[in-house]
């Protein structure tokens, strides 16, 4: 099964075209739109302007705003300034049904940009995969007949929060706010990512400083965060003549995180550039440098890797490295990740790499040079700066625990631990491991321990990575309302001798409960964590409330330690869509994505799947009682506290229909899998799509009251609105008797 793991590691794009090659899957056509056309204009109202659209379909606008009309859709309010940060959505909708180049008008780009989004990062190429064939989308005269179509019919009793609409609410600066002052002991950087961000080449967007808000980074000052992270490639910040030719240096992009460092100097934290280095290059690179051509990057990315056992690249990384904190004398320093994510040096996806050079050496050895050459670099232009070498994804070079890397690394750089990675847990009666982060399980692991107490015999310093907010076990809600497991995990830090540490990824950044928490723990360093959860409560919702709102989230917290955790479980399946993912009446045939199964259940292994169902309806129907208890304890709340716990209690529900609506899911694709016709089947069949429906309208209140439910950084949104609305007119179209009976044909 496809996980970011076996994707990062280089198997996933051989898999995928070996599952095109056995069946070519048929473009995507929901039986509930009356055309190809109506589908196409749903996908697209809520994204791109009615002009593009009338432009794609090659017809007017009127013949536009008609069909939408039909799909009882209502005024257009797309935003010019958000284009650039939808493109991804663009793609996500419509990369299954429509050819690249209409999806290259919707966008406004050339196919050759498209092209450049999708070689950004492999996370992009992952998530959407082998294109099908498609024929190109055009308005037939049928499509304009008839009224509206009753099962898209939309009641929007809630007033509907704008996308994006948090940037806003996180601008506006705090009253009173004093900058903290800059520690004199500088180990223990509590770092973040600014959580509106988008992952996709910041400096290289020219609306950069709406990221960067200064209410947004004194929030995060004040939850006790003191450095922020963003990923940048070196070449694209130095000017350096080796790449020229092919990647010219951007100034602007080095102008601009010059101010993001100013900017965030005003609240008092510091930046950290995230390096995946020497990042791979082209084959017309190496036509030109044909001795740095290293190891094959990923079948069909294109590239190839640049190989650190020649002296050009170790140079470049040095002198570039110098170069850039010389330009930026105030740049904190640099996290490097030095395995599984980009093509880089020639180990960086695999153990036996195709390099003349590199396969007569150790991989271990590869990675520490490339860690000393950064290092020297930086302490060479700036000897305060941190180099950070991240423990992720070694296992592609080493087996746990990586000894020989870390006994490779240089003196003086700082080892980061993933600190629950390597856990071994049992779950439903069945052993797996997490591979990733976690919240369900506070760690360490095991791995994580030797890790410590090898860099420690070595006298390297060491930082822990963690999630604070929330993981990719629901990476698609702004928090997870788990303060008690979140202070047992801040507690074991303190345990292991960790203070701060790299605390989020992409996600989980957004101010909340659990960073209020890890500022009470971070200011009390011996604080029990009950106590700690309990002062939480008071300080957030006041002193009368308090008992009971802790007793929700022991709740949620005690239900979440039962999440049936996997690497394909969080990373192939539909977990993060829930409420909002396709019915597929029948089997699509799609070859499943990272972060995409489509109607594939075979990412529920190392369970079952009705394991996997039973353990989500557990989980969630739990919430649902966490839910009750919490509503109970706002009834004691006023004034801001009260507003406060009411916009608290939106993420709380919905991550409760979350987790019901995955495990109704699995059933329904288990029941039209068996494609029972008997009376009982129907009538389970039946059942399961109206508690989808249920589920699906009260999500829909919820997503339109807050929009930060549904969005990540990496990818914009995961869902919008009108993705829950589409699983509603699924569900009402299914429960129609005439189509019912569509399912039950062999």
């Amino acid at each position: 099964m496809l996980s970011r793991r076996t994707f990062l590691q280089g198997s996933a794009l051989p898999l995928l075209a070996a599952a095109a090659s056995r069946q070519e899957a048929l473009p995507e056509r929901q039986p509930y739109f009356p055309s190809s056309a109506h589908q196409f204009i749903w996908r697209n109202w809520d994204l791109v302007p009615a002009s593009r659209i009338s432009t794609a379909l090659q017809t007017s606008e009127s013949i536009v705003r008609h069909i939408a009309e039909q799909l009882h859709l209502k005024r257009q309010q797309t935003a010019p300034a958000m284009d650039r940060r939808l493109r991804f959505s663009v793609l996500r909708r419509n990369w299954m049904f429509v050819p690249r180049e209409q999806i290259a008008i919707l966008l406004g780009i050339s196919e050759r940009e498209i092209e450049q989004i999708l070689n950004q990062d492999a996370f992009y190429q992952g998530n959407l995969g082998q294109q099908p064939k498609c024929e190109t989308i055009r308005v037939s005269s049928g499509s304009l007949h008839g009224g509206g179509i009753d099962y898209f019919r939309d009641d929007p009793a809630t007033n509907e929060e704008s996308r994006f609409g948090f940037e806003d609410a996180f601008s506006h600066p705090l009253p009173n706010f004093t900058a903290p002052v800059d520690p004199k002991d500088n180990q223990f950087p509590s770092i973040a990512y600014p959580y509106v961000c988008p992952y996709s080449d910041p400096l290289g967007d020219p609306g950069y400083q709406r990221y960067y808000a200064i209410g947004l980074l004194q929030r995060m000052a004040a939850s006790g965060v003191n450095a922020i992270w963003l990923g940048a490639l070196l070449r694209d910040l130095i000017q350096y003549p080796l790449f020229q030719q092919f990647y010219p240096f951007h100034p602007e992009r080095r102008d601009r995180l010059r101010w993001v460092i100013n900017q965030c100097k005003r609240a008092g934290l510091k930046v950290y550039l995230y390096l995946d280095e020497p990042r791979g290059a082209r084959a017309a690179f190496f036509q030109v440098n044909p001795g740095l051509r290293g190891a094959p990057g990923r079948r069909g990315d294109g590239l190839r890797c640049l190989c650190s056992s020649t002296h050009e690249v170790q140079s470049f990384l040095q002198n570039g490295t110098a170069q850039l904190f010389r330009s930026l004398p105030e740049l904190a320093g640099v996290i490097l990740i030095t395995a599984s994510e980009n093509p880089t040096h020639c180990y960086s996806l695999t153990r036996t790499p195709d390099c003349i050079r590199c396969r007569k050496r150790r991989g271990a050895d590869v990675i520490g040079e490339v860690v000393r050459c950064i290092a020297a670099g930086a302490q060479e232009a700036s000897p305060s700066a941190h180099v950070i070498a991240w423990d992720w994804s070694w296992t592609i070079v080493e087996d746990d625990p990586q000894a020989q890397i870390i006994r490779s690394l240089p003196d003086k750089v700082i080892l980061q631990v993933d600190f629950e990675r390597g856990s071994q847990i049992r779950r439903q009666g069945v052993q797996s491991l997490v591979d990733e982060y976690s919240l369900s399980v506070p760690g360490p692991s095991h791995r994580a321990s030797q890790h410590l107490e090898l860099a420690r015999a070595r006298g390297l310093p060491v930082m822990g990575k963690a999630q604070i907010g929330t993981t990719w076990e629901l990476g698609t809600v702004p928090f997870l309302p788990v303060p008690g497991l979140v202070a047992e995990k801040l507690s074991a830090f303190a345990k292991n001798g960790l203070r701060g540490g790299m605390l989020s990824w992409t996600l989980g950044s957004c101010p909340s409960m659990n960073w209020e928490l890890f500022s009470i723990m971070d200011r009390h360093p011996d604080i029990d964590s009950h106590r700690a959860v309990h002062t939480l409560a008071v300080e957030r919702y006041g002193e009368s409330s308090a008992d009971t709102v802790v007793r929700a989230w022991r709740i949620f917290s005690t239900a979440f330690t039962e999440y049936p955790f996997s690497n394909s479980v969080v990373y192939s399946s539909f977990v993060q869509e829930g409420p909002a993912q396709r019915l597929y009446l029948k089997p699509s045939g799609f070859a499943p994505r990272i972060m995409n199964s489509f109607d594939n259940l075979r990412w529920t292994t190392p369970f079952e799947p009705e394991q996997i169902s039973a353990a989500f309806l557990h989980i969630g129907l739990t919430w649902e009682d966490g839910v009750a208890t919490f509503r109970t304890a706002i009834k004691g709340m006023s004034g801001p506290a009260g507003q406060l716990a009411e916009r608290d209690l939106v993420v709380m529900e919905a991550a409760a229909i979350h987790f019901q609506s995955i495990g109704l899911l699995v059933q329904f694709y288990e029941m039209r899998d068996r494609n029972s016709n008997s009376a009982l089947a129907r009538s389970q069949w039946r059942k399961n799509i109206a508690a989808q429906l249920a589920l699906a309208e009260r999500f829909l209140r919820l997503c339109r009251q807050d929009s930060r439910i549904g969005f990540e950084a990496s990818v914009g949104y995961f869902y919008l609105p009108l993705d829950v609305r589409e699983k509603i007119a699924a569900c009402r179209y299914l429960l129609n008797s005439e189509n019912d009976t569509q399912r039950f044909k062999t």
